[in-house]
C-alpha cells in the first residue's frame, strides 16, 4: 500500500484551499500524513496526531526549539520523527507545498517526490533565505512538478521535464448553496444593502488603500472583508464606518456570506507577491452566480477576463462595481451563462483524479538518472575523478566542465584557455564577449551560494549548475561569502590566505591567492588580468592531467 506524506507551510485548520481539496479527495485511495510545521513546547518533542478529515492524519511536531518553521535548527529532532510517521514496509510518497522541508526527505525513503506548486512563496514577504536554493534542489529531485496556474507553469516548465498546470477548481455543489439567497450568515444579517464583500486572508497581497478609496467613494456601499490578518500590521487596514471586518471563515460557513452579497470582491495588490496567483474563489465567486471585480491578476485577466471586470486602479475598481451593482436582467443573464459554463468545466475531483493517474504511472523515484551534459554521455572519469560527488538525482541541473565566475579580463582569460565544456557566469550582461570563447556565457547571472560539497552554484533566480571545476575571478571575501556556513571561520577570517585558497582547491574551486582585484582597469591591470585568467586555468588543467595520468596508472 502506498502512503502520501505531505509537507506543509500551511495548517491544515487555516483557511480551506488547494492542498485541503486535493488531500481530502485522494485520501479515498490512499492514507494521506499531512505534516505541519512544528510548534514550540518547553517539554520533551513529541508528534501531535488529529484526524481532520476520514483517512486524513495531522502530523504536528511539538519541539523546545523557537525557530520558526522547517528551519535547520529543528532538523535533528524533527528527522526521527517523520521517519516513524509510515507504516514499516509502506511505500510512501512524499507531496511537497514548501521547499523548505526538503531536507526531511530522506526521513521517508519515497518512491515518487512531488512538487505541488501553489505559490511563488519566495516573492512572498519575509521568506526565509534558503528557499530559492532549497526550490531549485527540490525540482532537480522531484518526479512531478504540479503548478497551481498558469503563470507558475510558465515560470517552473522549463526547469523540470514533466511540469503539469492544474490551476484552481471548484467545488460546485458546496458553493451553489449560495443561490438560495435567504441564506443567512449571522455576522452580516445586520448590515445593510448594497453589500461587496471579499473572503480570503488579509496579507501584503491585499489592496487595503483600494479598498479605502472604494469605502470612501460610496458611503452607502458596505465592505465586508472576511479573512485573518497575516503577515501585516492590522493597524495598516483601512477603518471606516461601512468596512466590515468579520474574520477568519469556516468553509462551510461561506456560502451564507456569498448568499447575501451583491458584489464579489478580489482586491489585490500588483506587486511581486501576486505576480504567480491563481485565486481560488474566482471560481467560487462564479459558482455563487455573482459579479465579479478584480484588479489585473495575470490569472484572472486570462482566462475570466470575459466574465469578471478587470479594473486597473481606483478610479476604475470604483466605476467597475458600478456597474455591476446596475446590470440589467439581461446582462445579468448572460453573466451567469457564462459563470455557469466555467465552472462546469471544472471540478476538485477531476483535479484530483488527474494528479492520481499521473502518480500512478510515473516510473519509480529509484529509476531515475541524471541527464547527460550537451547530449552526450557525462564523462565517467570526471565524476571518478570527483568521487561522485554530485547526486545523480539532481538530474535538471546542467553540467558543464568548468564554470568561471566573473566575465572581467580575467575570467575571459581563464574561459578561453578551459575550451568549450565552460559556462562563464556573470552578473552584467557580458554576451557581447561570446566571441572570445568557444563555451557559453550566461549574462545575468548573480550568484547567491556555492556549493562546494554538492559542486553546484545557484544563482539568485533559482538556477542552478553543476560542474567539475570552478574558476573564481571575483574577490575571495565574495566567493566565501557565498559558500556561507560551510567555510571553516578562520577562513571567513582570511579569506584571502593561502589556507583559504588550499581549502577550496579540494573541492576543484580555483582562486587567484591573495587580495588582488584581477578585473582592474588600465592597460598595465588589464595585462595583470589576463595573465591571473590564464593562470588559472592553466591550474585546472594541470589538475585534470595530473587525475588523468593516476586513472591510467
Amino acid at each position: 500500500m502506498t502512503t502520501i506524506v505531505v509537507f506543509s507551510h500551511l495548517r491544515w485548520d487555516f483557511v480551506f484551499q488547494r492542498p485541503q481539496h486535493l488531500l481530502s479527495r485522494l485520501a479515498q485511495h490512499y492514507p494521506i500524513l499531512f505534516v505541519e510545521e512544528p510548534v514550540h513546547d518547553d517539554g520533551a518533542p513529541f508528534m501531535e496526531r488529529t484526524s481532520p478529515a476520514p483517512n486524513v492524519t495531522v502530523c504536528r511536531a511539538h519541539t523546545n526549539i523557537h525557530a520558526a518553521g522547517f528551519h535547520d535548527d529543528q532538523l535533528r529532532l524533527l528527522q526521527p520523527m517523520v521517519a516513524q510517521l509510515a507504516p514499516p514496509g509502506e511505500e510512501v510518497v512524499a507531496w511537497f507545498y514548501t521547499p523548505m522541508a526538503l531536507p526531511l526527505l530522506q526521513a521517508v525513503q519515497p518512491k515518487l517526490v512531488v512538487y505541488d506548486c501553489m505559490d511563488e512563496l519566495a516573492s512572498f514577504k519575509n521568506p526565509p533565505k534558503q528557499l530559492l536554493q532549497r526550490e531549485s534542489a527540490l525540482l532537480s529531485i522531484a518526479d512531478l512538478v504540479f503548478a497551481g496556474g498558469p503563470s507558475l507553469y510558465e515560470g517552473k516548465k522549463n526547469r523540470h521535464p514533466s511540469v503539469h498546470c492544474f490551476p484552481s477548481s471548484v467545488d460546485v455543489v458546496h458553493f451553489q448553496q449560495a443561490l438560495d439567497r435567504s441564506r443567512v450568515h449571522p455576522q452580516q444579517e445586520n448590515i445593510p444593502h448594497p453589500r461587496l464583500g471579499f473572503y480570503g486572508v488579509l496579507d501584503e497581497r491585499f489592496d487595503p488603500e483600494l479598498v479605502g478609496q472604494v469605502a470612501d467613494a460610496h458611503p452607502e456601499w458596505q465592505i465586508v472583508l472576511a479573512g485573518p490578518v497575516v503577515k501585516i500590521d492590522p493597524a495598516s487596514l483601512p477603518r471606516r464606518d461601512n468596512i466590515h471586518y468579520l474574520g477568519q471563515q469556516s468553509y462551510d460557513r461561506l456560502p451564507d456570506l456569498l448568499a447575501g452579497w451583491d458584489v464579489c470582491l478580489m482586491p489585490f495588490a500588483i506587486n511581486e507577491a501576486t505576480k504567480f496567483i491563481s485565486p481560488t474563489k474566482v471560481l467560487e465567486y462564479m459558482a455563487a452566480q455573482l459579479p465579479i471585480v478584480s484588479t489585473p491578476i495575470a490569472d484572472v485577466v486570462n482566462p475570466y477576463g470575459h466574465v469578471v471586470a478587470i479594473a486597473d486602479g481606483a478610479q476604475q475598481f470604483i466605476a467597475a462595481c458600478e456597474a455591476a451593482l446596475a446590470l440589467t436582467p439581461e446582462q445579468r443573464k448572460k453573466m451567469v451563462e457564462a459563470e455557469n459554463a466555467i465552472v462546469a468545466a471544472t471540478s476538485w475531483t477531476n483535479t484530483a483524479t488527474h494528479m492520481r493517474d499521473l502518480i500512478e504511472s510515473a516510473p519509480p523515484h529509484t529509476d531515475r538518472r541524471a541527464t547527460p551534459r550537451t547530449g552526450e554521455e557525462a564523462d565517467a572519469s570526471s565524476l571518478a575523478r570527483r568521487g561522485s560527488k554530485v547526486n545523480a538525482l539532481r538530474a535538471h541541473e546542467p553540467h558543464v566542465g568548468a564554470i568561471v565566475i566573473g566575465a572581467g579580463a580575467a575570467g575571459l582569460a581563464a574561459a578561453s584557455h578551459l575550451g568549450a565544456d565552460v559556462l562563464l557566469l556573470d552578473r552584467e550582461d557580458a554576451s557581447e564577449a561570446q566571441h572570445h570563447i568557444k563555451g557559453k556565457i550566461e549574462p545575468n547571472a548573480d550568484v547567491a551560494q556555492v556549493l562546494p560539497r554538492e559542486h553546484i552554484v545557484a544563482l539568485r533566480d533559482g538556477r542552478r549548475f553543476r560542474y567539475d571545476d570552478l574558476v573564481s575571478t571575483v574577490p575571495p571575501a565574495e566567493l566565501i561569502k557565498a559558500i556561507g556556513d560551510e567555510a571553516p571561520p578562520e577562513l571567513k577570517a582570511a579569506p584571502g590566505s593561502n589556507a583559504c585558497v588550499q581549502w577550496l582547491k579540494q573541492f576543484d574551486i580555483v582562486v587567484a591567492a591573495g587580495d588582488m582585484t584581477i578585473s582592474a582597469a588600465g592597460t598595465g591591470a588589464a595585462d595583470q588580468a589576463l595573465q591571473a585568467g590564464k593562470q588559472l586555468a592553466q591550474a585546472v588543467l594541470a589538475k585534470r592531467s595530473r587525475a588523468q595520468k593516476a586513472g591510467a596508472e
